[in-house]
């Protein structure tokens, strides 16, 4: 266990590690070993064959951070909300609505 000094001593490097990571004086390999310092675990799941994809990070002392992003896709048909688009474009055609071309 760890006694209060250290976990004080801890704390204070913590804080310290925005700075140390913005440094221009910081290499990319130093960045990345902060990295393996402070991550214990990274999962990255595709929902299905979508541009969606949840992103677990498992850091060092136990806590999960859930995140999503966005990938690039291949094709169109690959969204998320591609039938939603369909959708939306037959209901502007329907309208009568067409693309301008400048």
């Amino acid at each position: 266990m760890l006694s209060n000094q250290e976990r004080e001593a801890i704390r204070q490097l913590a804080q310290n590690i925005p700075a140390l990571w913005q440094a221009s004086t910081t290499t990319n390999a130093q960045r990345k070993e902060i990295i393996r310092q402070v991550i214990a675990k990274i999962t990255v799941e595709v929902i299905g064959n979508s541009e969606q994809v949840q992103i677990t990070i498992e850091w060092v002392g136990g806590t999960c951070t859930k995140h999503s992003i966005v990938r690039p896709v291949a094709k169109l048909t690959q969204l998320s909300r591609y039938n939603q688009l369909c959708e939306r474009l037959k209901n502007l055609t329907t309208q009568g609505l067409s693309p301008e071309w400048h």
